[in-house]
């Protein structure tokens, strides 16, 4: 994979633009319960800030996941023995950009000098033999099922009492409902997320994005 090159304005557009997401992705979670889905997501990225973390929580909310599992550079995986499988999109994150200067003394230190957008990879978006190291007892090595699937040994499987859920979401949707009004509906039928005892706007939305 080539690294692109972008100009000074390119970076500085997708800086602007990285910005936007975040703000973005801080005002939508508007509930209790999304501020709980959020921590519950963000605790297993412990090695990235808080601003990467929400931002991934964002993306990986827009592609209906609820957990990431390992999250890699492209040339980190390679190096673990797997690869990114060819038309997967990555997840966006600032990384820093560090010059090394040198003092009048001689002294050589790095300086922060600001920010770039970079792009990161779940495990659930590569195939090899290589182990995944956050989970190495085998199984799903992509996180935490999202709604509607269970893990069988190494493969997700639908889960068949969470899919009728995904579907009755879809039909209250495709009736006009907005999500936090799924949301209530889906609690009245008794229906419970993986996260949490009470549906969230948020959680809705996944679903209703989640494959079929």
């Amino acid at each position: 994979m080539g690294k692109t090159t972008y100009s000074p304005e390119e970076r500085k557009a997708r800086l602007e633009s990285a910005h936007a997401e975040l703000t973005s992705a801080v005002q939508a979670i508007a509930t209790s319960d999304d501020w709980r889905a959020f921590l519950e997501f963000a605790r297993k990225l412990h090695t990235y800030s808080a601003q990467n973390r929400m931002w991934l929580f964002q993306q990986a909310m827009m592609r209906g996941w609820d957990d990431l599992g390992h999250v890699a550079g492209f040339r980190c995986w390679l190096s673990l023995g797997r690869y990114v499988r060819k038309g997967e999109h990555g997840l966006a994150v600032l990384a820093p950009v560090r010059v090394k200067m040198t003092a009048e003394d001689g002294s050589e230190s790095w300086v922060l000098r600001g920010f770039k957008v970079e792009h990161v990879f779940a495990a659930c978006q590569t195939d090899g033999e290589g182990e995944i190291p956050e989970l190495a007892t085998g199984g799903y090595s992509g996180g935490r099922p999202p709604f509607g699937w269970r893990a069988e040994g190494k493969e997700l499987v639908p889960d068949e009492p969470e899919q009728e859920v995904i579907a009755l979401a879809r039909r209250l949707s495709d009736e006009g409902l907005s999500s936090r009004q799924v949301a209530a509906r889906l609690e009245e039928a008794g229906h419970r997320p993986k996260v949490g005892e009470r549906w969230s706007s948020v959680q809705v939305c996944r679903i209703l994005r989640e494959r079929s």
